[in-house]
């Protein structure tokens, strides 16, 4: 099919599930837009309707993306109110938090610090809303929520993934120092890598590793060392201290010890028993995003190598059980995406629309996208990680990637794929 041919129906359907999306928005001048989500309860596995709330994963933050990506390819949706006005209105309740300190307090004690679900979140999707809108209102609002964190519950988290502890928290606020360039972020930056530095635990000799809240050690992007690893590269970019490049190595080591030998996937550690999840969250996509993110700061050939493995197993052991960002095929062709851009391999770039393709042809069939095991057809979710918002992001991004950053990979430019540090990735 035509690139113009595939543009046009990535974006109709993008177009669509906006549309949807603001038909189902809670709207009012004083409280700004709001919607109704689907929560699993960790201990039954019941689904529960709820309140999205504000975060990226599943609430306002992520919401906020997806209407700056609409406002900035200047899409009219054809519902409701403008773009525009969906923009101002899904921005007001992250934005209230501000009127009294003690609401971030309560905000970062129920949902955390992370840049996916907690705190940071709100700061980076601020930020990356600032970047794709030119918005220097938006980038006061996130410059102001940062000024609003506790340097109290930064020192004393124990936290430390990217989900919702200190590394998310991390790659917010290097997002913001990127784009607003304030030394006091730097040292927010500097206390969450010290902290990061703190809580790591050896594991083997030359390996180190986070506890995770349930205790144990995990790979990946969410909530294991991947994430961790490159939020702390990223810090060295811009803070000259050997220990965050050798922490972060040394997190790389632990992770590459936990490949099954058997089909070459990095393990799914949080069971009783290892598993395999070729997803952003605990597989492949999430490791070789956060890979090609370290060689970017460290141009060190083993990540390479890790980055080709991902590559290679997102292209052999294709997950099309759902559709989503966090577990399923849009995530997987976020790496084949943000890959191919990268190094210049434009078949990457065209697997990656092969497989929105596929989910649009599918989802069209099924009158439906598949977002959870075992969820009822006649019900979706707006969020950004595992709903429709997320899905129709990505859409945009994958029609016009030189305008839209990956969110997957805490971008908020096109400096990702600019640099000396490119290569070709094997073929």
């Amino acid at each position: 099919m035509p690139e113009d041919s595939v543009n046009e129906q990535l974006i109709e359907a993008a177009t669509a599930l906006a549309e949807q999306l603001t038909l189902r928005s809670h709207r009012s001048r004083r409280c700004g837009a709001s919607w109704v989500g689907i929560h699993v309860l960790e201990q039954s596995g019941c689904l529960q309707l709820a309140h999205a709330g504000l975060s990226l994963y599943s609430g306002n933050a992520g919401l906020l993306l997806l209407y700056a990506a609409c406002a900035a390819l200047k899409l009219n949706l054809g519902v409701g109110p403008s773009v525009c006005d969906m923009v101002q209105m899904t921005v007001q309740p992250i934005t209230d938090l501000l009127d009294q300190p003690a609401c971030v307090v309560r905000f970062i004690e129920f949902a955390g610090l992370g840049g996916v679900s907690g705190i940071g979140s709100l700061i980076y999707s601020l930020t990356c809303s600032a970047g794709i809108l030119q918005s220097e209102d938006l980038l006061r609002q996130a410059q102001s929520l940062a000024a609003a964190l506790p340097i109290e519950m930064i020192t004393a988290s124990d936290c430390s993934d990217v989900m919702g502890g200190l590394a998310g928290l991390l790659l917010a606020l290097l997002a913001l120092y990127r784009q607003a360039g304030d030394g006091w972020v730097l040292e927010l930056c500097r206390l969450c890598g010290d902290r990061l530095l703190a809580n790591a635990r050896p594991v083997e000799p030359g390996m180190v590793a986070w506890p995770s809240p349930s205790g144990k050690v995990l790979c990946g992007m969410s909530h294991g060392v991947a994430g961790i690893a490159m939020a702390l590269a990223e810090l060295s970019q811009v803070i000259t201290d050997p220990a965050y490049c050798q922490m972060a190595m040394s997190a790389i080591a632990f992770e590459n010890h936990c490949l099954d030998p058997a089909s070459g996937h990095w393990l799914d550690l949080r069971g009783a028993q290892p598993a395999i999840m070729n997803s952003w969250c605990n597989g492949a996509p999430g490791i070789g995003l956060a890979r090609l993110a370290m060689y970017r700061a460290f141009a060190v050939e083993p990540l390479l190598s890790d980055l080709d493995r991902a590559i290679s197993l997102v292209q052999q052991d294709v997950d099309d059980s759902v559709d989503q960002l966090c577990c399923g095929l849009m995530g997987q062709g976020e790496l084949l995406l943000t890959a191919g851009l990268w190094s210049g391999r434009q078949e990457l770039v065209d697997q990656a629309r092969e497989l929105a393709i596929r989910v649009l042809d599918r989802s069209g069939k099924r009158r439906q996208f598949r977002l959870l095991q075992g969820l009822r057809p006649d019900l979706s979710m707006p969020g950004f990680f595992q709903g429709t918002a997320g899905i129709a992001y990505q859409l945009l991004r994958l029609s016009k990637p030189s305008v839209l950053p990956s969110i997957l990979a805490f971008e908020t430019s096109r400096e990702w794929f600019s640099g000396s540090t490119a290569a070709a990735l094997p073929g």
